[in-house]
């Protein structure tokens, strides 16, 4: 997805301060195995439509860069890093710093940094974005889209902890019916399960 598409007003600054020429895309995963803020923020939350319920899927990082690499061409350039989170007046000094450079050197890497920072508001995702840059734009409506095979590109598919034992079930026999999937378990996360010693 295009960065201009991203909700915080502060991200992809650069893009507003200098002329570019090249295109910028980016996925947004977390480093989070559990997380109360990322389910009740991403997850509209238990519905009585199942085709309306989210899962979270997990990949390794090398997954992500590798499968993205092999649909780079000679014009593109893919990255994977960790997001900092910066105080708005750091993070702004942050930017303005490497301004220049993406400008006058149209540095991929220096570009791709300046995607790599948010606000501290956003500190609770634990984010790692994963980064395509383009001279050409291969997008079509602010998205580019490419093929994975689930099978080696997920390893987990975890269900809404939200969701109870029977609707957890009935959701995870959907998945299976209606992917195959193999990479790896179904399960539902007990991420409001009570203690064992209750």
């Amino acid at each position: 997805m295009s960065p201009e598409k991203w909700g915080d007003p502060y991200e992809n600054l650069v893009s507003r301060l200098a002329p570019l020429n090249c295109h910028c895309y980016g996925q947004c995963w977390t480093l989070h195995y559990a997380s109360d803020a990322m389910w009740r923020i991403y997850s509209p939350g238990p519905t009585k439509n199942l085709k309306e319920r989210a899962v979270r899927i997990r990949s390794k990082i090398c997954n992500l860069l590798e499968t993205l690499e092999q649909r780079c061409q000679s014009t593109h350039a893919a990255f994977i890093g960790q997001v900092q989170y910066l105080s708005t007046k750091n993070l702004i000094a942050y930017i303005e710093k490497r301004r220049m450079s993406c400008s006058d050197s149209n540095s991929y890497r220096t570009l791709a940094e300046t995607l790599l920072v948010k606000r501290l508001a956003f500190k609770h995702e634990g984010e790692v974005r994963l980064l395509l840059i383009s001279r050409d734009s291969h997008g079509e409506h602010g998205l580019f889209r490419y093929c994975v095979n689930p099978n080696t590109f997920i390893d987990q598919i975890m269900i809404d902890p939200r969701l109870d034992k029977n609707e957890a079930d009935s959701l995870k026999r959907e998945i299976e019916s209606e992917t195959r999937f193999t990479g790896g378990k179904i399960t539902r996360s007990r991420l409001y399960a009570p203690p064992s010693l209750m």
